[in-house]
C-alpha cells in the first residue's frame, strides 16, 4: 500500500534533506511516521509546504521519499487552481493508494481535496483533524477587551483581524471536510463537529502518538524532584491559548505562594525579547504581567526540542492548559504520559483527555477563582497529586499506545482499498 502524507510542515526525519531546523511542533506527524516506518506494507511518501523555491524538492534519499508543493497558496499568492495542478501532478507521479492530508485548516488541504476529486479519485482521501479553525473562530478573543483588539504593532494585524482570517479559512476548512471520503477524529467534541457541518463525510476514530522521546524516557514525575510551586505552559502564542485569562489569578497565588514561577515554552518573541517582533497579543500580555507585577514570577523559555521539554514537565509542580476551545491537546498528553499534575480547561476535547479529579482537574475558563482552586488542591495536598499523577500515567499509556494507534489508521486505510475495488 502506497500512502501520500500532505502536512503542514518539514518534519524532523527529512530536515536535512530539506536543509532546515527540525520543527518543535506538530511531532505527533514524526511520531506516526516513525511507526508505520517500521511495517512492511506501508510505503509512506511526503509531501511537504515549501516558501523557497530551491527547495522545491522531489525525489527518494534512502527509505525516504518526498515532494514538495508552493506554500504561497496558503497567503494567497499561489491560487487554488494553481495548487490543484499542483497537486495533480504529484498525485500522478505517485500514484497515491491513499492520500493522508493532515490538518483541515489550510488553503492547501482544500486544494488537495479538489485535486484528487477532479482525478476521480476522492474515495482516497482521508484528512486528519487536528485545529478546527472554523469552529475556534468564535474562541478566539474572549476574554480581549476592544480596544487591544483593534491595535496593531510592528506591522503585524491586530487580533480581530486574526480572528477575521480564521474565519475565511474556516469557509475553506468546512469545504475540505465535506469533499473528504473518511475524516479522522479522536474526540466527542470534533466528531460532534464534524457531523454537525458534514453529516456525509465518513468519521472515524483515531488516535495519535506522542513524540518518540516520551516512549523512550525513563524518567516519571517525582513530586520530592520537583520543583514546589513551578506551573508550566506550553503555548501562549495567540489569544485561544487564554494566557491573558489566567494571568490576573496567578497575581493572586503569588499572594498565596511568593516562591511561585511560572515557565512558558514556544513563544519566541517574548522570550528573545526582541521588541520590533511582538505581536499585539504579545503586548497584551505584557501590559498584563506590568500591571499584576508578574515579571519576577513569569518566565518564556522559547521554543524547546522534545529533550528540554521533558525537563521541564518532570521538573514543574503542575502543567496548565488555558486554552478558550482545544480538541486534543498533545501538550496535555504528553504531561499526562510522565505523569505530571494536570489543570486544564473544560473546553472543546479536553473533557476526552481528563477526567476531572482523577486523571487532572478541570476549571471553567473565565473563573478563576475555580483555576486558583485547583492549582492549591494539587501544591497542597501532595497525597492528592501523587493520586493523580498514576492515574494520569495509566491513562494516557492506554491512550497514546502505539499498536492501537496503528490498528486503527490501519482499519481507515484498508476500509479506503476495499472500496478502491468496490
Amino acid at each position: 500500500m502506497k500512502a501520500l502524507w500532505i502536512c503542514n510542515l518539514i518534519t524532523s526525519e527529512f530536515s536535512q534533506i530539506y536543509n532546515v531546523n527540525p520543527p518543535v511542533f506538530e511531532g505527533w506527524i514524526s511520531g506516526l511516521f516513525d511507526m508505520i516506518s517500521e511495517s512492511e506494507s506501508v510505503e509512506v511518501a511526503m509531501c511537504f509546504p515549501i516558501r523557497d523555491e530551491s527547495r522545491m524538492l522531489m525525489g527518494r534519499m534512502g527509505g525516504l521519499i518526498y515532494y514538495s508543493f508552493h506554500a504561497s497558496v496558503n497567503t494567497e499568492e499561489t491560487t487554488i487552481g494553481d495548487s490543484i495542478e499542483e497537486f495533480r501532478s504529484i498525485y500522478e507521479n505517485y500514484k497515491p493508494d491513499v492520500i493522508h492530508i493532515w490538518g483541515t485548516e489550510y488553503r492547501h488541504s482544500y486544494a488537495a481535496v479538489c485535486a484528487a476529486e477532479q482525478l476521480n479519485i476522492r474515495s482516497k482521501v482521508i484528512t486528519h483533524i487536528q485545529g478546527l479553525v472554523s469552529a475556534i473562530t468564535p474562541y478566539y478573543n474572549i476574554g480581549i477587551p476592544e480596544k487591544w483588539k483593534l491595535m496593531k504593532c510592528n506591522g503585524k494585524p491586530c487580533m480581530r483581524d486574526n480572528a477575521v482570517d480564521f474565519q475565511k479559512q474556516g469557509l475553506f476548512e468546512v469545504e475540505t471536510i465535506k469533499k473528504s471520503f473518511i475524516v479522522l477524529g479522536r474526540t466527542t467534541w470534533d466528531r460532534s463537529y464534524i457531523f454537525y457541518v458534514a453529516p456525509e463525510t465518513k468519521y472515524r476514530k483515531c488516535g495519535e502518538v506522542l513524540r518518540k522521546e516520551f516512549y523512550l524516557c525513563k524518567e516519571m514525575w517525582n513530586l520530592k524532584q520537583c520543583k514546589r510551586h513551578s506551573i508550566f505552559i506550553c503555548q501562549a502564542g495567540y489569544p485561544v491559548k487564554g494566557l491573558h485569562l489566567i494571568l490576573p489569578a496567578i497575581r493572586t497565588l503569588v499572594d498565596l505562594y511568593d516562591d511561585i514561577q511560572v515557565s512558558i515554552a514556544g513563544h519566541g518573541a517574548l522570550a528573545s525579547g526582541v521588541y520590533e517582533k511582538q505581536t499585539p497579543y504579545d503586548r497584551y500580555l505584557l501590559f498584563l504581567i506590568d500591571m499584576f507585577d508578574l515579571k519576577n514570577h513569569i518566565s518564556f523559555v522559547g521554543k524547546l526540542l522534545p529533550k528540554d521539554m521533558i525537563e521541564y514537565y518532570l521538573s514543574s509542580h503542575v502543567f496548565v492548559s488555558s486554552s478558550t476551545i482545544e480538541n486534543s491537546s498533545n501538550s496535555i498528553g504528553e504531561a499526562q504520559f510522565l505523569g505530571v499534575p494536570v489543570v486544564a480547561t473544560y473546553t472543546g476535547g479536553t473533557p476526552d483527555l481528563i477526567e476531572h479529579g482523577k486523571s487532572g482537574l478541570l476549571y471553567q475558563m473565565d473563573a478563576g477563582y475555580m483555576f486558583i482552586s485547583c492549582i492549591r488542591k494539587i501544591f497542597e495536598d501532595d497525597d492528592y497529586a501523587e493520586e493523580l499523577s498514576m492515574e494520569e500515567r495509566k491513562q494516557a499509556a492506554a491512550r497514546y499506545d502505539v499498536d492501537s494507534v496503528y490498528n486503527q489508521l490501519m482499519d481507515s486505510y484498508n476500509e479506503l482499498l476495499v472500496e478502491a475495488r468496490s
